[in-house]
């Protein structure tokens, strides 16, 4: 085991990528879907587009924060900008 598996728990590691990510831990909860992160892991290829899917585990972008990571605070939606011309 090396010194900073020892040194750090996983609660440890997820607070201080919050934190990079700008997401205060002990304020605004972080979104929930994708814990922080902004990215989200699809049970099929169609994600969050809603197109044509196949069979495959698929990671893209979070569909209820938009890639913030922050519950409060979304980013633009993704969609709405796809449906405009």
């Amino acid at each position: 085991m090396s010194e900073n598996e020892k040194r750090y728990s996983g609660k440890d590691v997820q607070r201080m990528f919050l934190e990079w990510r700008g997401i205060d831990p002990d304020g605004l909860p972080p979104c929930e879907p994708c814990g922080g992160s902004g990215v989200q892991m699809y049970g099929s290829t169609a994600t969050w587009r809603g197109g044509c899917g196949g069979q495959a585990i698929t990671p893209d972008v979070c569909d209820r924060c938009w890639g913030s990571g922050n519950a409060n605070r979304p980013w633009p939606s993704w969609r709405e900008g796809a449906r405009k011309p």
